[in-house]
């Protein structure tokens, strides 16, 4: 996973070793990536997360769309506090000794990053704050019983007492909340 800033090409001076100018073709790109080396190899560090909005905003189902629309709809959690308690056990022994972090995006320029640098878990490009992302990650250092597709599979039960599902008209379609999104 890497995150990346840029910079303008006509505004860098890149030399070689021995002071030599070279002329950069193109804007630059820095990465910042969670890989290690291993026996002389990068490893990736991969970590899971689970993302949200902090806003009901009807241009996401745009944004994820999938193959019919009419398939498309929105999982309002309304008490998340519940949804993590619930979620934090089974992810405990899907990852034991990971850590698990509730984070909020931080949205940059990719001309203008951060100070501090990006961090891949929660960085990411100015264009998508509409978003208003919130992610649920899991890192699980180096230990997870993911699946053989590569993908974290958890069962927390139902969560119908504390969320509904919104169809792209905006009317509910199952659990709690207001019978539309609009109310």
């Amino acid at each position: 996973m890497a995150k990346a800033y840029q910079r303008p090409g006509q505004v860098l001076r890149i030399t070689t070793e021995d002071g030599r100018a070279i002329e950069a073709i193109g804007d630059v790109s820095f990465a910042r990536q969670r890989r290690s080396e291993d026996a002389g190899a990068l490893v990736d560090h991969p970590y899971w997360m689970m993302s949200f909005s902090s806003d009901l905003d009807p241009r996401l189902l745009d944004a994820f769309a999938s193959a019919d629309p009419d398939e498309d709809a929105f999982l309002v959690v309304f008490d998340v506090r519940a949804f993590f308690e619930r979620a934090a056990p089974v992810l405990a022994d899907a990852a034991p000794g990971g850590t698990y972090s509730l984070v909020q995006n931080d949205y940059f320029d990719p001309y203008y990053p951060p100070g501090d640098g990006l961090q891949a878990i929660r960085s990411k490009l100015m264009a998508y704050a509409y978003q208003r992302e919130v992610r649920f990650a899991v890192d699980p250092l180096g230990y997870l019983k993911t699946a053989a597709d590569g993908c974290l599979y958890v069962e927390i039960g139902s969560i119908e007492d504390i969320a509904g599902v919104y169809g792209r008209d905006g009317s509910k379609i199952a659990g709690i909340g207001p019978a539309t999104w609009s109310d």
